[in-house]
């Protein structure tokens, strides 16, 4: 990680306010260490964690990394689930040049120019408030949604607004116990980004407190309410 970027990038490790029961974490951009996860699964044991992580050349090199594979052949290893996409505003595939990353480093996937070469990796992206569901963190009854995701931890080199935009479009924001995320400025949006990244603040306000940081930074942001499991 990049520390000229992320000077405050020890605060994502503060402790979380979380209850006492089973906890979910969903942890975006794993890259090929899975780093903030590992720290998860050992500060919180009973959190099913989901590492996801859309380019495949990091994620094979993930998931046969020795830490990670230590976790899956644990006794915990029914907590812990890595696949291979990543999180946005809607369900698509993206075809990413295998010449636009180089193994071990960052990736942007917001609006990319899909490539026309031969040479490309195909990588999936997840409607956010799509998988919430289909993981079954949150659940549908006749009259309301049910249920929490304790953490959304995101660094994905500019996923993070569409996924947060997302999450605030469709109310669901509220069933989310602590939203924490490195904002960036992808070339690709940074004409928009500033406006964005104020709107986000803006109603992020609306049901969560900052608890920390600032902009290009690291933030975690808290529901107010912390008993929101039957909102």
């Amino acid at each position: 990680m990049n520390r000229s970027w992320y000077w405050n990038e020890e605060e994502r490790f503060r402790p979380l306010d979380l209850p006492n029961k089973t906890c979910t974490i969903i942890y975006c951009g794993a890259n090929t260490a899975g780093t903030d996860g590992l720290h998860f699964a050992l500060a919180y044991p009973s959190c099913h964690i989901y590492f996801l992580e859309p380019v495949l050349p990091f994620y094979e090199e993930l998931i046969h990394s020795s830490r990670i594979r230590n976790l899956l052949t644990s006794d915990r290893s029914s907590l812990y689930h890595i696949y291979p996409f990543g999180l946005s505003n809607r369900s698509y595939l993206v075809n990413i040049n295998e010449k636009s990353f180089s193994q071990g480093q960052s990736l942007s996937l917001t609006d990319h120019t899909q490539s026309l070469s031969n040479n490309y990796y195909k990588l999936i992206v997840r409607d956010v408030a799509e998988i919430l569901f289909e993981f079954k963190i949150l659940k549908k009854t006749v009259s309301s949604i049910e249920n929490e995701l304790s953490l959304l931890h995101m660094n994905c080199e500019g996923c993070e607004y569409d996924v947060v935009e997302r999450l605030l479009t469709t109310g669901l924001i509220k069933h989310i116990r602590h939203l924490q995320f490195g904002s960036h400025r992808p070339i690709e949006i940074q004409s928009t980004v500033a406006e964005r990244y104020c709107s986000i603040q803006n109603s992020l306000n609306i049901s969560h407190d900052r608890i920390f940081g600032i902009p290009w930074g690291w933030e975690r942001w808290t529901h107010r309410n912390l008993s929101i499991s039957n909102l």
